[in-house]
């Protein structure tokens, strides 16, 4: 995890699709909300068309400048971003499922700013993650305490990380369904 230190650029990152349900113009209120600091907000993950109507909407907030719009991308692109974003946001409200980024978000070991809804609450917690109302007042107030603490920065990170180990590796998972099988056997 990039170390944050005071007076540099302190770098969002969101991945995942433009459509309505993610919520996207949480974090535009949120960007406005901060507009005094210096903080930069990357969102990756766009159609064409998506991005064309995403950029006249941050222009009209006089937010343009401090967000950075792209196209969806292969994985292996997303790597470069990851490593230097400070805090991965997901600012979905509504839903069933656990937003698929959550999962790329724990197994890059980043500090995570999530909404407390139920679409978040299989996977994240308070110790994992940071979670807050889905208002611009309570994202900003919570990325503005990370900017004065950055040792939180790494230490959910890690938090992140050692749970995506211990309960979403593929080797766990499929242990998980191997401990599955056996009981299904010794039972029939």
């Amino acid at each position: 995890n990039p170390v944050y230190r005071k007076g540099e650029k302190f770098i969002l990152l969101y991945t995942g699709t433009f459509v309505a349900v993610q919520n996207l113009e949480l974090l535009y209120r949120t960007m406005v909300e901060l507009k005094n600091e210096n903080v930069e907000l990357i969102l990756i993950g766009g159609m064409k068309r998506e991005l064309e109507v995403e950029r006249i909407k941050i222009e009209k907030l006089g937010i343009g400048s401090r967000i950075l719009l792209y196209p969806r991308m292969a994985q292996d692109d997303l790597r470069p971003y990851y490593e230097q974003a400070h805090l991965v946001v997901s600012p979905r409200e509504f839903g069933h499922d656990t937003p698929m980024k959550i999962f790329d978000y724990l197994n890059y070991g980043k500090c995570i700013l999530a909404t407390r809804r139920p679409i978040h609450a299989d996977i994240l917690d308070d110790d994992n993650s940071i979670l807050a109302e889905p208002d611009a007042l309570s994202f900003a107030a919570a990325i503005r305490n990370l900017m004065n603490k950055p040792g939180n920065i790494a230490q959910k990170g890690e938090r992140a990380k050692k749970y995506f180990n211990d309960n979403l590796d593929f080797k766990y998972m499929l242990q998980k369904y191997k401990d599955l099988f056996d009981s299904l056997e010794s039972n029939g």
